[in-house]
């Protein structure tokens, strides 16, 4: 989002900083994300350091003062305790895609884990509601399983917990060859680190369990928590931060460049809707 030249005097007039911003973002956010940040600080003309770190460590520099703000992982969205405001800001998503033609519509995260999970006890498409001919069709589970991508690790949160994977599964090094497999194979399922819908597959509804309603991953079920599969990330700073640094914060963490690189990366930032209030949140913030 871009404001007009009169609304950025104003935003500026309204509180100087005072020295640079020192942020760290989860270091299971590529490089490319922290470049992006530091690129949207340059473009509001604010002086920022952007580092990666881990979250403990980085919720530890927060506490000694060492950085005035941070994005972290809260799998539970637990916030840490202490004198800090945070605020959802993107999630790391799972879809779970099968073949086009394939009749079935939704999964629970029960049925997953009896899919993916060493000895589960579903292991053809007739257990999910597959009729006819697909009633004997044999799954084929896939999963995108990359070094840098923590979506594999957050699907087995969800869904495995401490159950070993599957040994039949099929590990792809990237979206676009997991992608490739169910376009090609009728009876495959595949887990993706990403929430892009794709023409050469169909994304199934996911259910908490048997008993609730099943969502697709779109970004107000997945901000809402209705989409099960996701780990949230937070923006959190102390609450004395000073305005000047929080407006400038959060003008660059919820800003459109940003918004675009977790997209690139294969992370969902909050629906647009929501960015826009929280960009007005901050330019009404008063000293």
């Amino acid at each position: 989002m871009r404001f007009p030249p009169f609304f950025i005097l104003f935003v500026l007039a309204a509180g100087a900083l005072s020295g640079t911003v020192r942020m760290t973002i989860s270091d299971l956010f590529p490089a490319s994300l922290a470049e992006e940040l530091s690129a949207e600080f340059a473009a509001l003309e604010v002086e920022a350091r952007v580092n990666r770190g881990g979250s403990m460590l980085t919720m530890d520099a927060l506490r000694a003062g060492e950085i005035d703000a941070a994005i972290i992982a809260l799998p539970d969205e637990n916030i840490p305790e202490g004198p800090y405001l945070a605020q959802a800001c993107a999630y790391q998503v799972i879809t779970i895609l099968v073949h086009e033609s394939n009749p079935v519509q939704q999964v629970s995260l029960d049925q997953l884990r009896m899919i993916y999970a060493e000895g589960g006890a579903i292991d053809e498409w007739g257990r999910l509601g597959g009729t006819g001919t697909w009633s004997a069709r044999r799954i084929t589970p896939n999963a995108v399983r990359k070094p840098e991508n923590v979506g594999l690790e957050v699907f087995r949160y969800h869904v495995l917990q401490e159950a070993p994977m599957r040994s039949a599964t099929r590990y792809r090094s990237s979206i676009r060859a997991a992608l490739a497999e169910v376009s090609d194979d009728n009876t495959a399922i595949a887990v993706l680190p990403a929430a892009r819908p794709d023409a050469r597959g169909r994304t199934l509804f996911v259910a908490a369990d048997t008993e609730s309603q099943a969502y697709s991953p779109t970004p107000d079920n997945v901000m809402f928590g209705d989409y099960p599969l996701r780990l949230p990330f937070f923006l959190i700073h102390r609450e004395d931060l000073e305005t000047a640094k929080v407006r400038a914060v959060k003008r660059a963490v919820f800003s459109d460049r940003f918004g675009r690189g977790l997209r690139e990366a294969d992370f969902m930032p909050l629906p647009e809707r929501e960015r826009r209030d929280r960009l007005m949140e901050a330019e009404g913030m008063t000293e």
